[in-house]
């Protein structure tokens, strides 16, 4: 155990090694993937591909705050997301009729939805954890600044709420690309501030800013804080960028470089 002062009660004592994104959504991953191989590691940032059952930790909170997290949010979202028993989400929203589609999205009323404050919990904690976070000689902090950052804390702590951020929940539509998971980004959009990260089966967008589009903050007049809706990820732009650099501009690493050249030479045989 490391003594350390705790980021979300800012106090001296024993800290966890906690995790990023949860422990469990690395379980889930590998528990995908064929042969139970480890997971595939794109970090566009050093232009590399490679596999790793690499996690990211790190001493960050006190165990009293750990359990809050869990307790609130996490546990919560365990009985959610896609695993390879289910995913209930998704299961619960085929059984609603959709209040509008356009494209490759359908959206749901979010007030059908039992567990929208553990969502929306869950959520804040990962972004306000990558706020306070660094890892691998880099940090994300800075994308929520000092007024959203305490906000947030405050909220964790259960002692404040959040204003003028809102939370959009995306359920994936397609088994097949379940098993994908991204660490928090944030970039300027809709008149405010889009945090972003995947975790099995499901993408949660943060919107931040008292000047979001008019037509989205309508949206989330009628709604509520968070929206629901069902995507096909295979069809968002984020999903061919991802394709383009796998396929095309990441450098292949290690067992994962092996691998795809015995996967190559053996579609040249077959052919």
């Amino acid at each position: 155990m490391v003594i350390g002062l705790c980021k979300l009660c800012r106090e001296q004592r024993g800290l966890i090694d906690s995790h990023l994104l949860p422990k469990s959504a690395y379980k889930q991953l590998r528990g995908r993937i064929a042969g139970r191989q480890s997971p595939v590691i794109l970090n566009p940032l050093t232009g590399t591909a490679f596999s790793s059952d690499a996690q990211v930790t790190q001493f960050l909170l006190c165990k009293e705050c750990e359990d809050l997290f869990s307790k609130k949010g996490e546990r919560q979202l365990g009985k959610l997301w896609s695993t390879e028993r289910g995913f209930a989400l998704r299961d619960s929203l085929h059984k609603l009729k959709p209040i509008a589609s356009k494209r490759h999205v359908t959206a749901y009323n979010a007030n059908e939805i039992a567990d929208l404050d553990s969502l929306f919990y869950f959520a804040i904690s990962v972004f306000w954890r990558a706020e306070v976070w660094g890892w691998e000689g880099r940090s994300n902090g800075g994308a929520l600044g000092a007024k959203y950052s305490e906000m947030f804390r405050s909220f964790l702590l259960q002692k404040g709420e959040i204003t003028d951020a809102y939370l959009i929940v995306s359920v994936n539509s397609n088994s097949r690309y379940d098993y994908i998971m991204s660490f928090p980004t944030a970039r300027k959009e809709y008149g405010g501030v889009l945090h972003m990260f995947l975790v099995p089966g499901l993408r949660f967008e943060l919107l931040i800013g008292k000047a979001i589009h008019r037509t989205l903050a309508e949206v989330f007049k009628m709604q509520g804080r968070v929206l629901i809706n069902m995507f096909e990820f295979e069809k968002t732009p984020m999903f061919a960028q991802w394709s383009i650099f796998a396929n095309c501009g990441a450098d292949i690493k290690g067992k994962l470089k092996i691998q795809t050249a015995e996967i190559r030479a053996g579609r040249e045989v077959v052919k």
